[in-house]
């Protein structure tokens, strides 16, 4: 997975480039510094762009912590032999009101794919031995997908590793530090929900 890159803030207009030296303006990461610290020291001289340091810090850390935790996701999925679509399709399969048991479409609309690329998502699980088809017994006409005991397994396990990511991540936070950061990112997902009139899950 790509590491993020340093964002160029939005409000940046394009400069002519400089003829001759160019000084490096606060290359130095200074102790106790992120690299979010660096990013922001090296746009903030910049006048024109009405950069607000504050909001630039939030979204840019925001878009690393998220590098991070997928990464960590991504590590633990594979060690147990899933790859990152495998583990959302067997994910979808077992946040329902009848886990582990879907037709191809219910599972399509859960993990908010098309019918096709759902299609191709099972008969890979299938290939594995992780879900099976089984024709509805109301229905000859409608198929079911039904995890195995091993895909079960597999999810069970990827879900664990997930876990351990998590709590590796946030391991020094103090709970009430954590519990006032989740209520802090709750209004600004609010503020952004707000624009369009929509959940972001």
């Amino acid at each position: 997975m790509t590491r993020p890159q340093p964002r160029t803030p939005s409000r940046l207009a394009r400069r002519p480039m400089a003829v001759g030296p160019v000084e490096t303006r606060h290359p130095v990461q200074a102790p106790g510094e992120d690299a979010v610290d660096l990013h922001v020291r090296r746009w903030q001289d910049w006048d024109d762009l009405g950069l607000d340091p504050d909001v630039e810090a939030v979204i840019t850390r925001i878009q690393h912590i998220a590098w991070h935790v997928k990464q960590g996701y991504l590590e633990g999925e594979r060690s147990v032999g899933l790859e990152p679509h495998d583990y959302d399709t067997l994910h979808a399969l077992h946040i329902r009101e009848t886990p582990g048991y879907a037709t191809t479409g219910q599972l399509a609309e859960t993990a908010g794919v098309s019918p096709a690329t759902m299609t191709g998502r099972v008969d890979r699980l299938v290939r594995m031995g992780l879900v099976r088809r089984i024709p509805s017994e109301d229905d000859r006409r409608v198929v079911h997908v039904q995890v195995t005991d091993e895909g079960f397994d597999k999810w069970r396990r990827a879900m664990a590793l997930r876990g351990e990511t998590e709590d590796r991540i946030f391991a020094g936070i103090p709970k009430d530090r954590l519990r006032r950061l989740s209520d802090l990112l709750r209004e600004v997902l609010l503020a952004a929900e707000a624009i369009d009139g929509s959940a972001s899950i």
